[in-house]
């Protein structure tokens, strides 16, 4: 029963939300319906809240606690915004369309890029392509502290190319443990 109650509440915050969108043009994160919850996940525990535009599927992120995943989601519907999605009026139905990006160079070090996002942001599950980038996870902690963990666990450095594709930064952790390699043999 509880379900079916916050499903009508999240419904009628969309209906009011949507009628008062027509007051304007251009609309702000602060238009929408905004929901959270908890997420019943054994497996996802470091990220145990959720936040969602209601009625809009691609508009959810997670985070530590509800404030944090609300911060996540404000800044996905900004970057969104500035990427050019489409902005939709507040509360109507979004489609979602899945567009997957090439995954060429990823690819190429699959199992190091599951390693990696295991061992510096405890993420074993995940959907990565050659657009992944580490500012896609960085709400679990800050750049400062990711860089550090990156260069204590493979003793690279990513400074200069922190907001570049994940597979570049891979592609530099396994040039420098090629070189660390042959470095042993010599």
């Amino acid at each position: 029963m509880h379900g079916f109650i916050t499903g009508v509440r999240d419904q009628f915050n969309a209906v009011i939300k949507c009628a008062l969108s027509f007051t304007k043009r251009d609309w702000d994160f602060e238009d929408y319906p905004i929901r959270t919850w908890k997420i019943i996940d054994p497996h996802n525990d470091h990220l145990p809240y959720a936040a969602g535009l209601t009625n809009w599927q691609a508009m959810i992120t997670q985070g530590e606690s509800p404030e944090k995943a609300m911060i996540a989601l404000k800044t996905h519907f900004e970057d969104a915004k500035k990427k050019g999605w489409t902005i939709r009026r507040p509360g109507t139905f979004h489609r979602l369309k899945v567009v997957f990006e090439s995954g060429d160079n990823i690819l190429r070090n699959e199992d190091l890029g599951y390693e990696f996002l295991d061992r510096i942001f405890g993420i074993k599950y995940v959907f990565f392509s050659d657009v992944t980038k580490l500012i896609d996870f960085e709400s679990v902690e800050s750049k400062e502290q990711t860089i550090g963990k990156i260069k204590e666990s493979y003793g690279v450095d990513v400074t200069d190319i922190f907001d570049e594709p994940l597979w570049k930064i891979l592609d530099r952790i396994k040039e420098q443990q090629g070189q660390a390699i042959q470095e042993k043999v010599t």
